[in-house]
């Protein structure tokens, strides 16, 4: 359940990611599901620590979109939204 609904809010904030305080509003709570699940198997997801910090420090560097035309904060996001979704579709294999 807490993998899922973090997925949600990613993408929720990936619909339309302008990096402003009501998308971090929206990715606390993701943020926080994720270190939870992630407390409780460390051993199952060792990436998730990294891509939470980045995904965390990163949208300091939305200015620098202005001359690289990339946020690297939307790719870290979906980076870790894309490696959730593998890990919740293995999951789910291993339990069949």
């Amino acid at each position: 359940m807490n993998l899922r609904f973090s997925v949600l809010l990613l993408a929720t904030v990936l619909a339309s990611p302008h990096l402003t305080v009501y998308d971090l509003v929206i990715l606390a709570p993701a943020f926080l599901l994720l270190a939870d699940w992630m407390r409780g198997k460390p051993s199952y997801a060792p990436w998730l620590g990294p891509l939470l910090y980045a995904g965390y420090i990163l949208p300091l560097l939305g200015p620098l979109a202005r001359w690289t035309h990339v946020q690297v904060s939307v790719v870290a996001m979906s980076v870790l939204l894309w490696m959730i979704v593998r890990l919740e579709t293995y999951s789910a294999d291993l339990a069949t």
